[in-house]
């Protein structure tokens, strides 16, 4: 019997532990003493402020300790929160932290408003930062205005300050102390921005002297001399341009060739370069195949010119006209100018990227196809073979009174012939007067992202935001600009190259952009496509200030991130409705 009573009442403590557990995860507790906890914080700073003005009236009351005096309606306090708002304001101010207290006031208030869930913060984090703050700035003001201690009624650094200053100055003297409180707040920066320690780098390298310096030597120069940014840097001699009239063009001899006559039913196949002609018999008649090759662009070293000579020109001013102070745009990539961008050589290099030509392959599948056609009651007159990487194009031009509609239904019969696992028929070609059919090729060639991240078009590119996703059938670089694209879906099925393309994406922007000028907000529910990139946090991802990785992977957190874009998109709108631009 006595079991069961234990038993009963060990369940009735649970569910009670329970029910009060429920009542503080309830929302409308949680706002409520949010709300308590602000409203708090408003009457401490109320209390504190008063303090500063009242507080050398109320000293005698307040010290006297006379609590029927302090609790009756006439006691003289004229602290603005009353007598206990400037018992509250003595003790934290003069017993305790000295105006660092106001570091109290700023956590009641921030966790108040985390309860109301006005702001989505991490109170951990205030927590530590607001008690760093108050215990550093306490043993400041006691350290640095000890003398005003004797003949003022206010405490800078409290008692707290006071006292622990003192031990230090015993334990280190007065230099050691000053030493003391420069590298704990030089610990403090770095635990709230990482970008201190730039800045750090920045200062003992002295780069601001020199940046100075440099703005010195350009302001000396005549302005009747100019040359461009790369010789400003001095990264250019100035050549001297020789006359015009002394440069004599030679002259080439101009070679006319004389025009060939195409044969009846000629079979061409492009490839774009290189042209190597072949006979080739269809249905009795030997008809002659030019085959183009692609030739790749040899690959130049990333961001490097060759040095070109200094175009200066002599131009004479108006002196009586006044143009105003000239001021230079704001350049983003000042704030990293040490910055390197990444090169070429850091990508992996393929072999066998250089276009080949199975031209056995390539009559087979011309024959096939013309027969197959042919089979079907369908002549054509010439076809064109565009070989890529991947895959060939064969554009053929039927005779007269083909309709189109009959070739796209033999989608599948081609296929079939072909052995493909699949072709694509494009009929008609935009622009051409042609119909093309697209096979794999039996041995594909890997497009690599050396390739393409240094070809001359990528090097070169004008646009914001380039991103080069691939080549082409005649093997040119293909190139998009992310500015001109307001959405972007990346689909397909398993296996289809979605995440080759997102990475082609961001490495292309990584490869062109300065960290001043671009970051990026990862979402990763996966947790395994964008976790290379953390190594690049401090130069090109976002995040929010109390978030723990850069890389989302909880899809809670998504909302939160999203909303603070959107923060920051209405203030850049904000700028241009200022600036009344459109962008």
């Amino acid at each position: 019997m006595a079991k069961k009573n234990s038993t009963k009442d060990t369940e009735q403590s649970l569910s009670l532990f329970g029910k009060i557990r429920a009542i503080f995860k309830n929302e409308t507790i949680h706002f409520v003493i949010g709300l308590v906890l602000v409203i708090f914080s408003v009457y401490l700073l109320l209390a504190f402020s008063s303090f500063f003005f009242t507080g050398a009236a109320d000293q005698s009351i307040i010290d006297s300790g006379n609590a029927q005096e302090l609790a009756s309606t006439n006691n003289g306090v004229k602290n603005y929160a009353g007598s206990r708002g400037a018992q509250l304001a003595s003790y934290l101010i003069n017993d305790c932290f000295g105006i660092s207290s106001f570091f109290i006031l700023v956590f009641l208030a921030v966790a108040g408003l985390k309860l109301m869930r006005v702001r989505v913060v991490r109170l951990w984090k205030w927590f530590i930062g607001c008690s760093l703050l108050l215990v550093w700035f306490s043993v400041f003001f006691g350290f640095a205005f000890v003398e005003q201690y004797k003949d003022s009624f206010l405490y800078l650094g409290g008692m707290h300050g006071y006292n622990v200053s003192n031990w230090l100055v015993s334990q280190v003297g007065v230099p050691g102390v000053w030493m003391i409180l420069l590298v704990t707040a030089i610990c403090f920066l770095i635990y709230l921005s990482a970008r201190t320690v730039i800045w750090l780098r920045r200062l003992f390298s002295l780069s601001f002297l020199k940046r100075k310096q440099k703005e010195e030597e350009e302001k000396g120069e005549t302005p009747e001399e100019f040359t461009d940014s790369w010789t400003a840097k001095g990264k250019k001699k100035p050549v001297s341009v020789p006359d015009v009239a002394d440069i004599k063009e030679e002259e080439a001899p101009i070679e006319i060739p004389e025009p060939i006559k195409e044969p009846e039913n000629e079979i061409t196949l492009d490839l774009g370069g290189v042209t190597e002609t072949q006979p080739a018999k269809v249905s009795g008649e030997e008809v002659s195949m030019t085959i183009e090759t692609p030739v790749p662009d040899p690959v130049p070293p990333f961001h490097e010119k060759a040095a070109e000579p200094v175009f200066e020109i002599e131009a004479t001013e108006n002196d009586d006209e006044y143009k105003g102070p000239e001021k230079e745009p704001y350049n983003p990539r000042l704030d990293l100018e040490n910055y390197r961008y990444p090169t070429v050589d850091l990508m992996k290099h393929y072999d066998n990227a250089e276009p080949t030509i199975d031209m056995a392959e390539q009559n087979a599948n011309k024959d096939k196809i013309i027969n197959t056609l042919r089979s079907f009651g369908i002549e054509i007159s010439t076809i064109k073979a565009t070989v890529g990487p991947t895959v060939t194009l064969y554009e053929i031009t039927p005779e007269q009174g083909v309709r189109i509609s009959k070739i796209r239904g033999l989608e599948d019969d081609i296929a079939l012939s072909l052995s493909a696992l699949g072709i694509r028929i494009i009929a008609p070609i935009p622009g051409k007067g042609t119909i093309g059919i697209e096979v794999p090729n039996s041995n594909p060639k890997i497009v690599s992202g050396q390739s393409i991240i240094g070809s001359k078009k990528f090097q070169e590119s004008t646009y914001d935001l380039p991103v080069a996703l691939g080549k082409t059938i005649t093997n040119e670089v293909f190139m998009v600009d992310l500015c001109k694209m307001p959405h972007m879906l990346v689909a397909g099925a398993t296996g289809q190259g979605k995440s080759v393309g997102l990475n082609a994406i961001i490495t292309s922007l990584l490869y062109k952009k300065h960290p001043a000028e671009l970051k990026f907000v990862l979402v990763d529910p996966k947790k395994v496509e964008f976790s290379i990139y953390s190594v690049i946090e401090h130069h090109f991802l976002a995040k929010l200030p109390d978030g723990e990785d850069a890389i989302i992977t909880d899809v809670t957190k998504v909302v939160q991130t999203l909303n603070s874009i959107c923060v920051e998109m209405d203030t850049r709108y904000d700028l241009l409705k200022a600036a009344h631009v459109r962008n």
